[in-house]
């Protein structure tokens, strides 16, 4: 059904489609209040970015950062990877910047 859809929009209608769900895609954790990551990890946005900031995630990496804060806070791997990918798109390491 989806893909009758798309096919009777126009290229410029899809391409506007196509624009908003990049942007959506793009912004990821920046949907995560700061209330809600609060209540699964313990601590909030800013406390994570102060804790990412001294680790050096440019240096450790993805891999590595993810499992630190497995390891050393008891973060689920979802979380873990979350607040990874939140703090590298917050500093400009991956994708566009939040």
């Amino acid at each position: 059904m989806i893909q009758a859809r798309l096919a009777e929009l126009s290229l410029e209608q899809f391409n506007i489609i196509k624009e908003l769900y990049i942007e959506q895609k793009k912004k990821g954790t920046a949907r995560i209040s700061d209330e809600a990551v609060r209540q699964k990890t313990g601590k909030g946005w800013d406390e994570w970015t102060l804790i990412l900031d001294e680790w050096d995630v440019k240096s450790w990496g993805h891999r590595m950062t993810a499992r630190y804060l497995r390891e050393f806070f008891g973060l689920s791997p979802w979380w873990a990877r979350t607040v990874t990918n939140r703090h590298e798109r917050l500093k400009g390491l991956k994708g566009s910047p939040i």
